[in-house]
């Protein structure tokens, strides 16, 4: 079989470099082309098995099995927050860690039974299993002798963790893809809860089918233009005149109609799709900004969400300038950010803020009230707007320590120079309740639901033409 001329392959390429200095007549030629085959059935950077030679090694493991009727794991690891740093160290960093996994592999397990199959997956072949709990174990024990100590990269000390999946043969395959693909299922599932691993269960793979015809399915939205951006009308609390809107992303798909929002936004971001979806918004706000004052509705500040995945990105604030560079530009757009993404890393955000800010745009700490950040931090964020988070405006009627918490932050607002604003606001007491404490805007289903550019359009012509406050909704 392959598996076995590979596994010869690698013997003589070991054995070959430690004869090389008593065996001068070995011609060039021979050690070259035994240095090929060796690269071909491994990875160069951790020396481990390839994906090609791990699955020939895993068949042939599998076919033993079952001729003793007996069973074996297959176990997959991926290290959480690698691509973080990659991304923020460099592949160099990067490549080190990767290294120093391996190593830390085959000194716990036979590197026989190793691999490396993915960019940062590692797989391993727990053979002649006694039951499933034997598989836990020594998942256990391989992710606790990988994980538990820092990795010394890039100059500094990195701490990663690791999610697992685990599936065993022959109950949960009778085929290498088979086999395969149910620790591919579990390991996603882990992900997906935060655990640190997940044993295959029958009934998540559908579930995980589900998702990976959705996320295919918006791969193609991407492509053929089938996001929308819906635009919420903001108002002054005192007067109920416009005052511009948050636009809110929407998926119009041939197939599944109109998606909601909570079906595709995290699958947006947890696979980095929110990069390209996210700039492509900012850039359709500007051009709709210039549509709104071309109907005569100049001066609307348009806010957009921006993600923790987008304000990671070293050149954002690049990149969001050059998607709003039509229409009135930069200046047109408030950028919201989340207090707990203002807080992910107080320093490196603060420097992506005030890029933003000199680009042209505007700010606003979305949320507020949810997260943790402190007054000293808040005060250096050269934000605009301060957004009250709807669970508190929801409550506040009924809640003295809501209401307290709503008028403190109006009031911390007012004092940084900041406009505040109610999201979620339904009723007209919650909205006298805010404007008697001083609150600046407020948006909701009071003053109106997401609409699209046109019917947004028409909205504000109805508000205008009647000389005075907008129609609630």
């Amino acid at each position: 079989m392959r598996s076995t001329a590979a596994a010869s392959t690698a013997r003589r390429w070991r054995c070959s470099r430690k004869s090389q200095a008593t065996s001068p007549s070995r011609s060039t030629t021979s050690r070259r082309k035994e240095r090929l085959n060796y690269l071909t059935y491994h990875n160069t950077l951790t020396r481990l098995a390839n994906r090609t030679l791990f699955v020939d090694r895993l068949a042939q493991h599998m076919a033993g099995a079952g001729r003793a009727g007996g069973k074996l794991a297959l176990l997959l690891l991926d290290p959480v927050g690698f691509k973080f740093v990659n991304a923020a160290l460099g592949r160099h960093t990067g490549d080190e860690v990767l290294r120093e996994i391996g190593e830390r592999l085959e000194r716990t397990f036979d590197a026989a039974l190793l691999s490396r199959t993915g960019a940062d997956q590692f797989a391993v072949i727990v053979p002649r299993l006694a039951n499933e709990e034997e598989a836990v174990r020594a998942y256990e024990r391989i992710a606790a002798a990988c994980f538990r100590e820092p990795f010394a990269a890039g100059g500094q000390m990195t701490v990663l963790e690791a999610r697992g999946g685990i599936a065993v043969y022959p109950r949960d395959g009778a085929s290498v893809e088979a086999l395969h693909q149910s620790a591919e299922t579990a390991l996603a599932e882990a992900k997906k809860r935060g655990d640190r691993y997940r044993l295959f269960d029958p009934r998540s793979g559908e579930s995980v089918r589900n998702r990976l015809a959705l996320e295919a399915d918006l791969r193609r939205a991407l492509e053929n233009r089938e996001l929308r951006l819906y635009y919420q009308p903001k108002v002054d609390l005192r007067t109920r005149t416009l005052t511009g809107a948050e636009a809110l992303m929407r998926w119009q798909s041939p197939q599944r109609g109109l998606v909601p929002p909570a079906d595709f936004i995290p699958l947006l971001e947890e696979t980095h799709l929110i990069l390209r979806a996210g700039t492509w918004a900012i850039g359709q706000a500007a051009d709709d900004a210039q549509a709104m004052a071309g109907a005569g509705f100049p001066g609307l500040r348009i806010a957009v969400n921006v993600s923790a995945v987008q304000l990671r990105e070293p050149d954002f604030a690049a990149a969001a300038a050059r998607a709003a560079s039509s229409g009135p530009g930069p200046r047109a757009i408030e950028l919201e950010i989340t207090e707990s993404v203002a807080m992910e890393d107080p320093r490196a955000v603060l420097a992506k803020l005030e890029a933003l800010r000199a680009a042209g745009f505007s700010l606003a700490i979305d949320d507020f009230g949810t997260g943790y950040s402190s007054l000293a931090y808040l005060a250096r964020i050269p934000a605009q707007s301060v957004k009250i988070d709807r669970a508190f405006v929801s409550a506040m009627l009924e809640d003295a320590k809501s209401a307290e918490l709503v008028r403190a932050v109006v009031s911390l607002a007012r004092s940084l120079g900041m406009r505040s604003v109610a999201e979620g606001v339904e009723t007209e007491a919650q909205a006298r309740f805010l404007a008697q404490a001083g609150c600046d805007e407020m948006q909701g289903h009071l003053v109106s639901k997401p609409l699209p550019l046109d019917e947004f359009i028409a909205f504000a012509a109805r508000g205008n033409r009647a000389q005075g406050p907008l129609p609630g909704r």
